[in-house]
């Protein structure tokens, strides 16, 4: 389900509403007024690479939804945050002292007689307290009773009272308890998701104290000392309480939380982000690439020898195109028309040929050429620049240079539009004979996960693997004992680097096969898991085409992405990944939304790098950009590690445990780490495939490590009574050593009826 937020229509959907000009000067004036039925919400696609903003009045639409590449969105936001900070900054420049004379608002809790209790200004650090609360609570209630005294329900009820009864709440509480303590809360019961709300209560004590520090609400737990045991930058997407105490020279940290965030990692060199992306075989490109008409694609199957597609003859060429989508009724500049499977017209628009068996009546919007879509004339296929939505029928009108017409290319005002039809608005569940236009649609271009994909370092595979289950094979082995990889066997591996016909196992960079520009990786085959399918290569000897049947074996060929509609049952018989491996030169990475603040370390060379003097980063739309000018260099070894909240957690991950630490003096410790992780699933029967849903696991790990520096004077004099050498510092002598373990229970679902405690797993749903 995409993210959701909501926002005032009447500001930019980057921005948050609020005061118009400088809020921080005129925090009373020009205070805009927003209701709460007045709400504009931005989605996020399942795709991750557009967003939807629509806006509604008492959530009904109010406008027609607006669609934008989410690159523009990092675009907007990014700039709008400037803006901000420029305004903030303008305002404190201009008059430091307005905050704090047009007073926080809200509500003061401060009580002026001070609290007389040792207890309570021992614990807290002093008699005070202040708070500060800011928000609104919305209670509605209602009342129902009926009373009825002529009919009697299923269950003899005569009367019936009900009492309803919902709240909202937004609403921040900061301020002090004593000297100790500091309350920071931000809650609203509307925000789309539970990560957004924020409860810190931070506990500090003097310097004399033992206890010296405790943190309840949203917390986070760095352990620096250990090498085995880690959170890599430290885990801030924790839940619970934490405390620190020292009691000399004895440092301890205790935590007992549950787990919100989910920890990733990102690896770069010489300034190239490395990146792995797989696709199964039944996510082709949908509803991008189509086929003019049937005839281009079987020309689609002849290749030269040097396997380059063959135009087709000069007069079946495409002269003119236009390309029309169905649209909005009430838009003027749309035309009313139908579209058939074939509509052949003479020049007057007068029908030759008109094939009903697939019709589409609407009212269609005209497409631009090369914004919208391009094509090319001498195969007849056109690529749309966005995919065709659901519920979108897609048609063409076209003129050969012959001048056989499709389409009322010619169309004038007044006579009836006709165009020829490529897509129709909802796929069948399969289709319905050969010449349905669901063969005009390509099924054999791969998105590969990137754009602008350099050369170095790019490297395809394709592996056999039918389910979830098994290991991926990247060769067949054939019958008499020899082996071939699926590059080869899928047309993918043909040449050498030297261009010679001998495969090398590496794929072809060919610039019809792999697009790098676009991202895009294309078949020879129309349909290349389908072993039935075959293409034509002419040879030059014999001067003819020779059938080059695809040699997949029939066992392993998978067909339900060309013969159904049906996505689950694409699903259930998928067999073939397509890994790619590749290398971006960026100074800008993607971490994906809602990034968890200061949960990112960013390391070059193994040295930490300074968020805001190395990096900067957005954290709302995990936007990292490294300034510092030695990531790019070739030896350059970049690591980022950070954490992202979590939309929807599915397992509950709690984590106990405590770190010891003896500090003997600035560089020498001795310390021991004892760690509890346990893991909960809503699945009650764990599968023995594994896949994404591990089931429940319960980890108890332990660590000893320590860290000893000396300085050995014996050996400077060592040093110092041999002939010609003479040391300038003093020596120094750095022992360090770490041991720990980890005691996994990675199936803690258990069954009595099977009298093993060890953890049950279901096979094909028996145990």
């Amino acid at each position: 389900m995409p993210a959701v937020r909501t926002y005032d229509p009447r500001v930019s959907p980057f921005d948050e509403a609020g005061a118009t000009g400088l809020t921080r000067l005129y925090g009373g004036l020009g205070q805009r007024w927003r209701p709460s039925s007045l709400q504009r919400k931005v989605a996020v696609d399942s795709t991750g690479q557009y967003i939807t903003i629509r806006e509604e009045l008492f959530e009904q639409p109010i406008r027609a939804p607006y669609k934008a590449p989410i690159q523009l969105y990092y675009a907007e936001r990014l700039r709008n945050n400037e803006f901000k900070l420029w305004q903030s900054a303008l305002a404190k420049s201009l008059s430091p002292g307005a905050e704090a004379r047009t007073g926080r608002g809200g509500l003061d809790v401060d009580i002026p007689v001070p609290i007389k209790s040792r207890a309570f200004a021992q614990i807290f650090g002093g008699s005070s307290v202040g708070l500060n609360v800011q928000g609104d609570i919305q209670i509605d209630g209602g009342f129902r009773k009926e009373n009825r005294t002529e009919q009697r329900t299923a269950f003899n009820y005569g009367s019936n009272t009900n009492f309803k009864m919902t709240q909202k709440q937004r609403f921040t509480v900061t301020g002090r308890i004593g000297e100790k303590v500091t309350v920071n809360v931000d809650q609203d019961s509307e925000r789309a998701f539970d990560f957004e709300n924020n409860i810190k209560l931070n506990y500090t004590g003097f310097e004399d104290d033992i206890l010296k520090k405790v943190e309840a609400g949203n917390i986070a737990l760095s352990l620096p000392g250990t090498r085995y045991v880690t959170f890599g930058g430290g885990n801030a997407g924790l839940f619970g309480l934490k405390s620190e105490m020292q009691l000399g020279n004895l440092f301890v940290t205790a935590i007992a939380s549950q787990e919100k965030g989910e920890s990733k990692k990102l690896s770069a060199s010489g300034g190239a982000q490395a990146k792995d992306y797989n696709v199964r075989d039944l996510n082709y490109m949908r509803d991008t690439y189509f086929f003019l008409h049937r005839e281009y694609r079987e020309n689609f199957r002849y290749y030269s020898e040097k396997w380059r597609h063959l135009a087709v003859p000069t007069g079946r060429q495409i002269r003119r195109l236009e390309v029309y989508v169905t649209g909005r009724l009430d838009d003027p500049k749309n035309i009313p028309g139908d579209a058939y499977r074939e509509a052949l017209l003479d020049a007057e628009g007068n029908v030759l040929v008109l094939d009903e068996r697939e019709r589409v009546s609407g009212s269609f919007r005209k497409l631009v050429p090369e914004q919208d879509y391009r094509y090319e004339p001498t195969l007849g296929y056109i690529r749309l620049t966005q995919r065709a939505q659901e519920g979108e029928a897609l048609a063409v009108a076209y003129e050969t240079n012959d001048g056989e017409i499709h389409g009322d290319i010619n169309f004038v005002t007044g006579r009836p539009f006709r165009l020829k039809l490529l897509r129709e608005r909802t796929t069948l569940p399969a289709p319905r004979d050969l010449d349905d236009t669901w063969h005009l649609e390509w099924k054999n271009v791969y998105d590969l996960g990137s754009r602008n994909i350099p050369e170095e370092g790019l490297d395809i595979r394709v592996y056999f693997q039918p389910g979830s289950a098994g290991t991926p094979e990247e060769t067949l082995i054939l019958p008499g004992g020899g082996q071939i990889s699926y590059l080869n066997i899928f047309g993918l591996d043909e040449t050498n680097v030297n261009g010679e016909r001998r495969p090398d196992n590496q794929i072809d960079l060919d610039g019809f096969v792999v697009n790098r520009g676009a991202g895009e990786l294309t078949f020879p085959f129309l349909r290349p898991f389908d072993a039935r399918d075959s293409v034509f290569v002419f040879d030059q000897a014999s001067q003819s085409f020779q059938v080059f049947k695809n040699p997949l074996p029939l066992d392993k060929q998978v067909t339900a992405m060309y013969d159904t509609a049906s996505y689950s049952e694409q699903q259930r018989l998928t067999k073939f990944i397509i890994e790619v491996k590749s290398q971006n030169k960026t100074s800008t990475y993607q971490l994906g939304f809602n990034v968890i603040e200061g949960s990112e370390e960013v390391s070059l060379r193994g040295n930490r790098l300074v968020r805001d003097t190395d990096y900067v980063i957005d954290y709302f739309s995990g936007t990292l950009t490294v300034t510092n000018p030695e990531a790019n260099k070739p030896d350059a070894q970049l690591e980022i590690t950070y954490q992202n909240n979590q939309l929807f957690q599915l397992e509950k991950k709690s984590i106990l445990g405590s770190r010891a630490e003896f500090r003997i003096n600035k560089d020498s410790f001795i310390g021991g780490t004892l760690l509890y992780l346990s893991e909960r699933s809503l699945e009650q029967r764990v599968r023995l495939s594994g896949g994404e849903d591990r089931g429940p696991m319960k980890n108890l790990v332990w660590d000893f490590n320590t860290r000893l520096q000396f300085q050995p004077n014996f050996l400077s004099r060592a040093l110092d009574a041999l002939p010609i050498i003479a040391t300038q510092q003093a020596s120094t002598l750095n022992l360090e050593g770490e041991i720990a373990q980890i005691i996994p229970n990675p199936n803690a679902l258990n069954n009595k009826e099977t009298g093993d405690p060890n953890g049950v797993a279901y096979v094909d749903d028996f145990e």
